[in-house]
């Protein structure tokens, strides 16, 4: 219980100075992480964890020191996933991370983040998402369907611009108390 103490002690003295306690250096990073993830995570988003399995993904490896985190590794972090995603979620996922090198920060476990020198950058599409013309539409919905829930999903969502994803779970329940409230 003593040694416990002390050690409490010596993590709350070392946050305000440069020290940086030996078990927290030799800890997981990776551990840290998914804590983290539990703790923060907000339902419906997961930008968090999905930045976490892309920090796993690029590391490639089960074993992460705090030590092992630079900025150095952070510009590549950025530069992977700038390289593999596109659109919006590069920024989205390293903001994250970001988020989890500030908290681990104020835990003892960096000086200072080592991502705080960096922006989250977006990456623009360069592949322009095709619109479907009139007769293309015509077309889709007089084609016959062997599945006619399908058919009645895949019409709806061109109907409304929904997304495929958006669409799948939704039920005809909840459409008509839509419908009905209104």
């Amino acid at each position: 219980m003593e040694a416990k103490r002390s050690q409490m002690i010596l993590d709350c003295l070392a946050i305000s100075s440069g020290y940086i306690p030996q078990h927290k250096i030799k800890n997981n990073f990776l551990d840290y992480y998914a804590d983290f993830v539990k703790l923060n995570q907000r339902k419906g988003n997961r930008h968090l964890s999905q930045s976490q399995n892309s920090f796993k993904k690029f590391i490639g490896k089960e074993y992460i020191s705090a030590i092992e985190i630079n900025e150095h590794l952070c510009e590549r972090f950025r530069s992977y996933l700038l390289e593999n995603l596109n659109g919006e979620t590069p920024a989205n996922y390293f903001s994250r991370f970001k988020r989890v090198l500030e908290g681990a920060g104020k835990e003892g476990y960096f000086k200072s983040s080592p991502a705080a020198g960096f922006a989250s950058k977006l990456k623009s599409n360069k592949k322009v998402k095709d619109i479907l013309e009139a007769d293309e539409y015509k077309k889709l919905i007089n084609t016959p369907c062997l599945k006619y829930e399908l058919k009645k999903g895949f019409v709806f969502s061109l109907y409304t611009g929904f997304r495929w994803a958006d669409v799948k779970p939704l039920k005809w329940e909840i459409l008509k108390k839509i419908a009905l409230s209104k």
